[in-house]
């Protein structure tokens, strides 16, 4: 729907349906595989919603919404605010554009109050707000086990948030390293990283390629991604938990890395195609020429 390309879906629904870390976590029966479920169906709503108004799609949404708030709150305010988001920056130039995209909202923000986006959960959002408490809790997880990360850091303070971001996001989208693979249990994930490292130059590819050519209809799914991305690099201070959850935006890098791959492709099938019309060419003025 994105891109208009069936070989871009497809190959994102292989690599997710076979890549070793989903099947990880899926296998285990963790909640993240859920979440991953339910995330995609939310952005395959707002995909649709984009294009045309739709009740089906709108409670859809607001299923998976609360799913993913029952799972993990604080990843139902971020797609929110990816959804929200959205449909402000896609917001059509008609007046019948307008209006579906503020029936959309409306309806969206009547779901959120119905469950719990404006209730009982605010007071959740508070305590994990409290900066010293989630520098407490990554404190924790850095120094509990040996795959805890730049536990000195303190995340309590903007200099703090500032210089763990770069180190986080290096962690959260690239560890475990190979050095740190010291045990059989860490040794193990080596294929997938393998694998995920690999996809990285098509990842930036594709993305640079969704920025220039399919911002709009992308911005959802590019928002949550880059939200829960900064999210996890600041306040995640273990390489286990980080190499979890990364899936939860993984998901969605897939499908860009298959956009990269699809334009690698289609640019060796064109250089084939040039390559064969200039022998053709070739042979066609040799014949002119022994005639």
């Amino acid at each position: 729907k994105i891109f208009n390309n069936t070989k871009v879906a497809k190959d994102s629904a292989i690599a997710v349906a076979v890549f070793p870390s989903m099947l990880l976590w899926s296998s285990q029966l963790l909640k993240d595989g859920m979440i991953i479920f339910f995330l995609a169906v939310a952005m395959a709503c707002v995909v649709r919603l984009h294009e045309n108004f739709d009740y089906q799609a709108v409670s859809t949404l607001i299923v998976s919404l609360f799913c993913i708030i029952s799972f993990r709150f604080y990843i139902f305010y971020l797609v929110v605010t990816a959804v929200v988001g959205s449909f402000i920056v896609g917001a059509g130039s008609t007046s019948k554009a307008i209006g579906n995209r503020l029936a959309i909202l409306l309806i969206i923000g009547i779901g959120m109050t119905y469950i719990g986006g404006t209730g009982s959960s605010t007071e959740t959002l508070g305590r994990y707000a409290d900066l010293e408490r989630l520098q407490a809790s990554r404190e924790w997880s850095a120094k509990v086990s040996e795959s805890g990360f730049a536990e000195d850091i303190d995340v309590s303070t903007t200099e703090g948030m500032v210089t763990i971001l770069p180190i986080g996001i290096v962690y959260i989208l690239f560890a475990p390293f190979p050095w740190q693979m010291t045990n059989f249990r860490s040794l193990s994930t080596l294929p997938d990283m393998i694998l995920w490292w690999s996809c990285i130059p098509f990842l930036i590819t594709g993305l640079w390629y969704t920025i220039k050519h399919r911002l709009r209809s992308s911005i959802a799914i590019l928002t949550f991604t880059v939200m829960l991305t900064v999210a996890y690099a600041i306040f995640q201070g273990n390489i286990g938990t980080a190499y979890r959850q990364r899936t939860q935006i993984q998901v969605f890098f897939v499908m860009f890395a298959a956009v990269g791959w699809t334009l690698r492709e289609e640019k060796k099938e064109n250089r084939e195609l040039s390559r064969r019309h200039l022998d053709r060419q070739l042979t066609a003025h040799k014949r002119r020429i022994t005639a």
